[in-house]
């Protein structure tokens, strides 16, 4: 419920908050658990993801985890 969008091409994704405050909170507590993100230039209301092009399913599955647990915690 907290996110507003999602963009996406293949794995690169854009993952839209309300605001800045917010999404800063999110990014610090994902870097936190070991989720490197940051937010874009242009929209400071989203994260980013975009995983190496060698990422395997089980690494694309915690980091998932990782997110919704960030997201259900704040």
């Amino acid at each position: 419920p907290k996110i507003n969008k999602i963009n996406s091409a293949g794995l690169m994704m854009a993952v839209f908050f309300d605001d800045f405050v917010t999404n800063k909170k999110i990014i610090d507590a994902l870097i936190e658990a070991g989720v490197f993100t940051d937010w874009f230039l242009f929209a400071d209301n989203a994260f980013r993801i975009v995983p190496p092009l060698n990422i395997s399913d089980a690494e694309i599955k915690t980091a998932c985890e990782i997110i919704k647990n960030v997201l259900d915690s704040l």
